[in-house]
């Protein structure tokens, strides 16, 4: 989470910091703070995430959800985000985008050494070179990536 995102867990103090704390506890779910993210300045959406994992694991806010909610419907949706971390939604989503990653990569290898074909001029054209300017984009992206 950038920190120009988000205030510090101190902000989010007094009896909301409490009920999640007991919450928390009660279902043996181990966080490291609360932090309040500035949502408001981008929309009026409501939200509520967790950042990091094990011990450093840290419960985020919108200040959207704060200011709009009451306390049992920002625990409501707590208990919905812990919901999710029980049920291992985030590992699976992580581990179906690392399969469609290698899944694209793999098409994209097969894709790059066939000739592209495409109709013009009332038939088929072979367009030359195009092999090596899509090798020259690639390797451009993944030296930007690293």
């Amino acid at each position: 989470m950038p920190r120009h995102d988000h205030h510090d867990s101190t902000t989010t103090t007094g009896e909301l910091k409490e009920k999640i704390a007991d919450y928390a506890s009660s279902v043996g779910f181990a966080f490291a703070g609360i932090y309040l993210v500035d949502g408001s300045r981008r929309s009026q959406h409501s939200n509520a995430f967790f950042v990091g994992i094990g011990a450093t694991k840290r419960i985020a806010l919108f200040d959207t959800l704060v200011n709009q909610a009451s306390t049992r419907e920002v625990l409501a949706v707590v208990a919905h985000e812990v919901g999710h971390e029980r049920l291992g939604h985030v590992r699976t989503g992580l581990l179906i985008s690392i399969c469609h990653l290698f899944a694209l990569l793999y098409l994209m290898s097969v894709v790059v050494v066939l000739p592209l074909l495409c109709f013009g001029g009332g038939g088929l054209v072979v367009v030359p070179n195009v092999d090596l300017r899509i090798r020259t984009c690639l390797a451009q992206v993944a030296r930007a990536v690293v």
